[in-house]
């Protein structure tokens, strides 16, 4: 039988500790998240920001606030019936920090608190004339009507004030909202901003990522109608539109659009949906969008 010198069977042990270690890590932190949402819903505490994404994209930006909001739901059906504390903290990544500051709710200062109110009110159902607006629960119960939630929206915002002498043309910046009582959650979202230049030439462009779709949203800035050319790597992407409305559409050997033409009227936004083929990266880049040649 082979004998292994100790050194040998040492460095082994801790190769295979080093490799398991990070997996149970991921592993315990991820089940302690979904015992957590599992415990936060069972208690009907429900806390999200439709806004808030991994990577906003935003190439329309010109230094203004950017406004997101806060809801005590999930959906229509599942709202939270208590009222939520909250803090927002907003934080600008990468070199872009030493150049400027991030300042919530026009506020000097990058956090703010706030507390989300939750509220209800009486919904005649019965359809017999009485008004019950102004009904209590127990009013609205014992006439027989039915007492319902409301989702509370709180908007925010963020702005981005640069060092004097500093231009920002692009930045990074993160937002955390915590709720503090009674119960800890925390969303997160990362917004990119690129500097806007002349409107009058170029389209606005909204990219965001949704995780396996991509919305596209172009804005014509000029005051006449305009021919707009959308091409995309259909081994990547599938475009989910109705093709009735474009001028012409290009497809793949597989019958996938690739390429499409349409008309945007003056002043207005369209918005396209892309879900993904690919495991790859998907970004702005990806898309080549220009006016259409003669």
């Amino acid at each position: 039988m082979k004998k292994y010198k100790k050194p040998i069977i040492i460095i082994l042990i801790c190769l295979v500790i080093a490799i398991i270690l990070p997996l149970t890590w991921s592993l315990a932190k991820y089940v302690k998240d979904v015992v957590l949402e599992y415990q936060m819903k069972s208690k009907g505490f429900y806390f999200s920001s439709p806004d808030l994404e991994p990577n906003k994209v935003i190439n329309s930006w010109s230094g203004e606030a950017i406004n997101f909001t806060l809801l005590n739901s999930i959906s229509d059906e599942l709202i939270t019936e208590y009222d939520i504390n909250y803090e927002v903290t907003c934080e600008i990544l990468g070199d872009a920090s030493s150049l400027a500051a991030c300042h919530v709710n026009n506020e000097e200062t990058n956090s703010d608190t706030g507390v989300l109110m939750s509220y209800q009110h009486c919904l005649n159902n019965k359809q017999d004339g009485i008004d019950v607006a102004n009904y209590n629960k127990d009013e609205c119960e014992l006439g027989g009507y039915t007492w319902e939630k409301q989702i509370a929206t709180q908007n925010l915002s963020f702005k981005i004030i640069p060092n004097e002498e500093e231009e920002i043309n692009e930045i990074e910046v993160k937002i955390s909202i915590n709720s503090t009582s009674p119960y800890k959650k925390t969303l997160v979202g990362n917004f990119i901003l690129y500097k806007a230049y002349d409107n009058s030439d170029k389209l606005q462009t909204e990219y965001h990522d949704l995780g396996d779709f991509i919305k596209l949203v172009l804005t014509n800035k000029q005051s006449n109608q305009r021919c707009i050319n959308i091409k995309w790597d259909s081994e990547e992407l599938l475009i989910d539109e109705d093709i009735s409305f474009y001028n012409s559409y290009e497809v793949d050997e597989n019958d996938n659009i690739e390429e499409i033409e349409f008309n945007e009227v003056p002043n207005s936004s369209r918005e396209f949906t892309f879900f993904k083929k690919t495991e790859n990266e998907i970004t702005l880049e990806n898309f080549e969008i220009s006016d259409c040649t003669p």
